[in-house]
């Protein structure tokens, strides 16, 4: 059986020129990991904060979406009571910038209509989670408290959806079918079935 041949040695410059390449791939590597530690020493001790607040920001929170309430028909299934969607408008004070409380409450009083003081007192009270500004706005108005919310990037308003009472035959039978107000049926079949009809 014949003998393998022996490898040939390295000569002088091709060890040199490994060396080197060595050398020149562990001052990369070094170079690489420096720089990701400063980035990460950056990141953690000059803009922590920063992240932190905006992580709040981005952080759920539990909310109560309200079911629609049943809706009424006639006998030969004509609609008689029904809901369409609309917006709750709330602030939230703790959340709210000190420095953009004036900013929101002229932006949204001009919106909405309303003054602008009583919009800043109830914005101003940062023992209260939420403070209502507007109950079953349109999609319009919703729309352009949005626009406003984007533009300025504010924080502390909340569009919440939800629904409200219409009846499609309008005056139609309206003494029998009753009506509703915040708490339930108020009257007529509204009032008599407020169990069935409210929503879960």
């Amino acid at each position: 059986m014949p003998k393998p041949e022996p490898r040939p040695l390295r000569t002088l410059p091709e060890r040199a020129f490994r060396a080197r390449a060595r050398l020149v791939a562990a001052l990369l590597c070094c170079v690489c990991f420096a720089g990701l530690a400063a980035r990460l020493a950056y990141l953690q001790l000059f803009t922590g904060s920063w992240y932190t607040s905006r992580a709040l920001g981005q952080q759920l929170r539990d909310t109560v979406v309200p079911a629609d309430r049943g809706r009424i028909y006639s006998a030969d299934g004509a609609l008689l009571a029904a809901n369409s969607s609309c917006w709750t408008l709330r602030a939230s004070p703790r959340e709210m910038p000190e420095e953009k409380l004036r900013l929101a409450a002229d932006g949204l009083a001009e919106i909405l209509d309303m003054d602008a003081g009583d919009i800043l007192k109830k914005m101003e009270k940062t023992n209260s989670q939420y403070e209502e500004l507007k109950k079953k706005a349109d999609d319009e108005l919703a729309d352009k408290v949005r626009e406003f919310i984007n533009e300025n990037d504010l924080k502390g308003v909340f569009i919440r959806p939800t629904s409200k009472r219409t009846y499609p035959k309008g005056t139609l039978a309206s003494q029998v079918i009753g009506f509703t107000n915040d708490l339930g049926g108020a009257m007529g079949l509204e009032a008599a079935y407020n169990d069935e009809l409210t929503g879960e």
